[in-house]
């Protein structure tokens, strides 16, 4: 079924989004959260950093529904976020036609000859472009368990995995903020100030799944890493389920945190070694050793081939088809051979964090990423001004987490940046990155009872 039959199931209207029905529940489960977080508010308002419990809500609940009005306005009820809720109704249609074939949907990755056996004109049919893609039909399964509790509601779903990505967000606050790095203020603002992750990254898609993944892979390895705490069996399941998020969403994601999980590790390892011993500078050599020798296996395998075959592909794709518009980037002429890839590092690293630049912006979404980027070069030259620079490095160089952190940014710009080209697909798989990198850019040296063998 194509989308000029999908529009007979769907009435795309004003409407079909904002009914007295739609807006009441939409009322009503605001309401009742609110209430949650105020009665959570009260139990622990006698801890300063909890001044920006309920704002911190607030402003992404703001941010959800203007995304949720973006795609209804100008996208005209189509788009991601709408056809992903759309595809989880059909699914929910699915359960009372056929439950044994709802099971089959949401436990298997089935091919397209499935469509028209288990889906029917009562049901709707999905859009092919994301039933054939096991990673974005991922999204619609996990949307229907949750459309199935809000009722069909998509505005309430939206403020539903706000609510979720918040509470995740303000774990990965609570952590930070136990490293004694940074001023609250600052956490709040890179966690949640940021208009782009707060706007991409909170109702139901793929990049908000895979934050929320993010902010818990990282709180629950610091939990199962450090030594003061009593590491627990279920720890390791939330771990695994975060990871095993990024793996059915985008599996570059759970890369790109393995990665420098295990160069947090080597620091640790260094870090417990004598400072000034010679088998500290041995252990640093060895790690560094096998962290080079590791990339350069990496680069004649299979998985490097592939990788630069999919990247030719998509970059082949959104160059030259003018469906995607001319909001564009270029990083000069690539070779897709593993030598490329390491010769593109620096332009594709630097688009991953700082494009949009302002003069390249040139619609209102992108004049405020733009602005965003902006910000960033502005932060990333004061680090290198201001004083205390080697005092901050040497910080850096020994915080477990910040270590995790710049690799983690390394790797997210770098994917981001050599395979987006277009601007509105870099903003959103850069959002995740951009709390992390601004916590790197504004760690403080004045800091007393400073943790830095944290993860």
């Amino acid at each position: 079924m194509n989308s000029e039959s999908l529009s007979l199931l769907f009435d795309r209207s004003w409407n079909n989004f904002f009914s007295p029905v739609n807006v009441l529940l939409s009322i009503i489960g605001l309401t009742l959260i609110y209430i949650y977080l105020y009665l959570r508010y009260k139990r622990n308002k006698e801890k300063p950093y909890y001044r920006f419990f309920i704002a911190a809500f607030s402003f992404k609940v703001v941010l959800v529904l203007a995304n949720a009005l973006f795609y209804i306005i100008a996208y005209k009820g189509g788009g991601d976020s709408i056809n992903y809720w759309r595809n989880a109704e059909m699914l929910n249609n699915l359960l009372f036609e056929n439950p044994s074939f709802y099971l089959q949907e949401m436990l298997y990755d089935n091919s397209d000859n499935n469509v028209l056996a288990h889906f029917n004109s009562i049901t709707g049919i999905p859009l092919s472009d994301y039933y054939n893609e096991a990673e974005t039909f991922f999204v619609c399964k996990i949307g229907s368990v949750f459309s199935f509790f809000t009722f069909g509601s998509y505005i309430l779903l939206q403020i539903v995995f706000a609510f979720i990505t918040f509470i995740a967000s303000w774990r990965l606050f609570e952590m930070v903020r136990s490293f004694n790095l940074h001023s609250d203020r600052t956490i709040a603002f890179a966690i949640f100030g940021i208009p782009s992750l707060g706007f991409w990254c909170s109702g139901l898609s793929k990049d908000t799944l895979l934050f929320i993944a993010i902010c818990y892979a990282f709180y629950y390895l610091n939990i199962l890493i450090s030594a003061q705490k009593e590491t627990k069996k279920r720890y390791w399941l939330y771990l695994f389920v975060a990871f095993l998020l990024m793996f059915k969403i985008r599996p570059f994601i759970l890369m790109a945190v393995l990665v420098p999980m295990f160069m947090a590790f080597g620091v640790r390892l260094s870090n417990n070694i004598n400072r000034g011993n010679i088998l500290q500078f041995l252990s640093k050599l060895t790690f560094f050793s096998i962290c080079i020798l590791a990339f350069a296996f990496f680069l004649q395998s299979s998985a490097a081939e592939t990788f630069i075959n999919e990247a030719q592909l998509v970059n082949l794709d959104l160059t030259q088809n003018t469906l995607y518009g001319n909001k564009k980037y270029s990083l000069g002429e690539l070779e897709f051979t593993p030598f490329g890839m390491v010769k593109a590092l620096p332009a594709s690293v630097l688009a991953g964090l700082f494009r949009p630049y302002i003069w390249e912006s040139q619609s209102l979404a992108l004049i405020l990423n733009g602005l965003e980027s902006l910000l960033l070069m502005f932060l990333t030259i004061r680090f290198f001004i201001i004083k205390n620079l080697v005092e901050r490095l040497r910080i850096i160089r020994k915080t477990e987490f910040l270590v995790l952190s710049i690799f983690f940014i390394l790797l997210i710009a770098y994917i981001a940046g050599y395979t987006s080209i277009l601007f509105g697909l870099l903003v959103r798989i850069r959002a995740p990155l951009i709390p992390f990198f601004i916590l790197l850019i504004m760690v403080k040296t004045e800091n007393k009872g400073l943790k830095i063998n944290e993860l």
